[in-house]
């Protein structure tokens, strides 16, 4: 995805291309060096020599350099292809932004440790303590990009609405369950009155008491976020002070993360959000774990700084394209050479949309003029 598009425009899926298609058992088998060997080449050309374009106004030839800006993805996929540990249940380093310990998250110590950066990457690579680095990823190889930059941006969708808010808020749902504050059912229906009124396009999942989680799509807990406090507008309710406060800071980091853009006094606001997010987690819940993705988006304020919004960076947008390729599998049920079929349709469409003949007018020969005799009389 080319980074210098505006943002509407890079959110279109059709100006999402295609790079490279491997199946996952040839990731393990042979690893990230030779699968992204050409890619790699492709990226050091583009970074030193440039593509050569000639210039029709004084007939000259330009050079145009670039280099990649950010490798999006989850968590899972951004450790992987940065070489980082992919197990966030039991190793002891799971950030891929700083040297923080799981014993740092069983205390709720959210302070961010020593961030990560290229020097100290090739340090931990190359001593005995790993510090939650299992190689160095091929994508180091480039002059302008690292993956401690930070190169490997995190996926607000994923670590909020598909993660922390879903649990979060499950939580707070359960215990107006169970203290007859406010019923689950009195909060469905209310969702669903939203869905006709305000002729939404979704379905927002029907929740259950002693759910750990939300189970609904990242749009669906969003949602329920922004319609939150109109679900007690006309029902008041009483309950401690804690639990509105980690009710309305859920609400306002979920506003300023998703935010188009942002100035540094926001950010700073988010820093407090964020803070007073935990404590009031830890009045209300106190022996609720914390999660990895609880510390993940406490990096949130300073990769806003060096990144921009990170809803530009998040993976909705290649969700949207991976439905183009799941409608593919499912239309020509060929299972033979996945990989070819996927990459040859979706070409052939990239290939189509840039072509010419849909900017030029039809042309027609040896054409009649139409008359009222021609019609046929269906009555």
């Amino acid at each position: 995805m080319i980074g210098n598009l505006p943002t509407i425009y890079r959110n279109n899926s059709q100006n999402i291309q295609l790079v490279a298609l491997c199946k996952e058992k040839y990731v393990k088998e042979f690893g990230f060096d030779k699968i992204l060997h050409p890619l790699i080449s492709d990226l050091k050309i583009l970074e030193n020599e440039g593509l050569k374009f000639s210039n029709p106004e004084n007939n000259s030839e330009e050079y145009i350099r670039g280099s990649v800006f950010a490798v999006l993805g989850d968590n899972l996929g951004s450790h992987q292809i940065g070489g980082f540990t992919e197990n966030f249940s039991t190793s002891e380093y799971f950030c891929r932004f700083c040297v923080y310990t799981r014993e740092d998250l069983k205390n709720f110590d959210l302070h961010i440790k020593t961030l990560r950066n290229p020097e100290n990457y090739a340090k931990y690579l190359n001593s005995d303590f790993d510090k939650g680095i299992k190689f160095n990823s091929p994508l180091n190889e480039l002059k302008y990009f690292h993956v401690c930059q930070p190169g490997l941006p995190p996926c607000l969708s994923h670590d909020l609405f598909e993660g922390i808010i879903s649990l979060d808020l499950m939580k707070i749902f359960n215990y107006f369950q169970k203290e007859n504050i406010i019923s689950l059912h009195c909060i469905n229906q209310t969702l669903s009155f939203f869905v006709k009124k305000f002729k939404l396009r979704l379905s927002f999942p029907k929740m259950q008491f002693n759910a750990k989680k939300i189970s609904g799509k990242c749009d669906e807990v969003w949602h329920i976020i922004i319609l939150l406090p109109l679900i007690f507008l006309k029902s008041p309710i009483k309950c401690s002070e804690s639990f509105w406060g980690f009710v309305t800071s859920m609400v306002e980091i979920c506003r300023i993360i998703c935010s188009p853009q942002l100035n540094r006094d926001q950010i700073q606001l988010l820093t407090h959000f964020l803070h007073t997010y935990f404590e009031y987690r830890k009045k209300c819940f106190p022996y609720e774990k914390l999660l990895p993705k609880h510390h993940y988006v406490m990096h949130y304020p300073d990769l806003i700084r060096k990144l921009g919004p990170l809803k530009s960076l998040w993976t909705m947008n290649f969700e949207n394209k991976h439905q183009y390729f799941k409608s593919i599998i499912k239309n020509s049920k060929n299972f033979k050479n996945v990989v070819l079929t996927l990459s040859e349709r979706h070409q052939l469409m990239q290939a189509s949309l840039f072509d010419d003949r849909f900017k030029t007018g039809i042309v027609v020969k040896n054409a009649i003029n139409f008359t009222n005799d021609m019609m046929i009389n269906l009555t």
